[in-house]
């Protein structure tokens, strides 16, 4: 991550990415600020994508890293639980292999998911599967029990 990305971000999207590392939710965000949680969310999504972020936590993260090595005597508020995750490179899909599963819903308080439409029409052959595995354990189920009181009542 150079410095170049950092110096794009706007004061306002600094201060809600300060929020953020400082483990605030959107909410106590926008209250500090004078500004609505759906903005605090807009500025979030807008410095992640200036920063090439996965996600919003991550972009506070690589921002308190920033800010700690351009003044470390500067106190950092609350400790970090998490390590920063390494930046990813811009326009650079994340590995599928990264041990995460994406379903093919928007978090909460984001504009959108961060599939691709070809990721997201990648779900519709699964979620089809799925259901006919359920259904056919559904039928396979109604079936023994369906045999099972015909042998009860035969026999009685």
């Amino acid at each position: 991550m150079t410095d170049a990305n950092f110096d794009r971000l706007t004061p306002r999207q600094r201060d809600v990415l300060r929020g953020l590392a400082a483990l605030k939710s959107a909410k106590r965000i926008g209250n500090d600020l004078g500004i609505s949680e759906s903005t605090v969310y807009g500025h979030l999504d807008s410095a992640a994508k200036t920063l090439a972020a996965p996600d919003r936590a991550t972009a506070a993260l690589w921002f308190q890293a920033h800010e700690r090595q351009r003044d470390p005597q500067k106190p950092s508020g609350q400790p970090l639980r998490v390590a920063p995750a390494e930046p990813v490179a811009a326009g650079k899909p994340m590995s599928a292999a990264s041990g995460s599963l994406r379903l093919p819903f928007r978090a909460k308080g984001s504009a959108s998911n961060d599939l691709s439409p070809l990721q997201r029409l990648a779900w519709i052959p699964l979620l089809a599967l799925a259901f006919a595995v359920g259904f056919g354990m559904l039928a396979a189920g109604l079936s023994f029990v369906t045999h099972l009181v015909v042998a009860v009542f035969h026999q009685a």
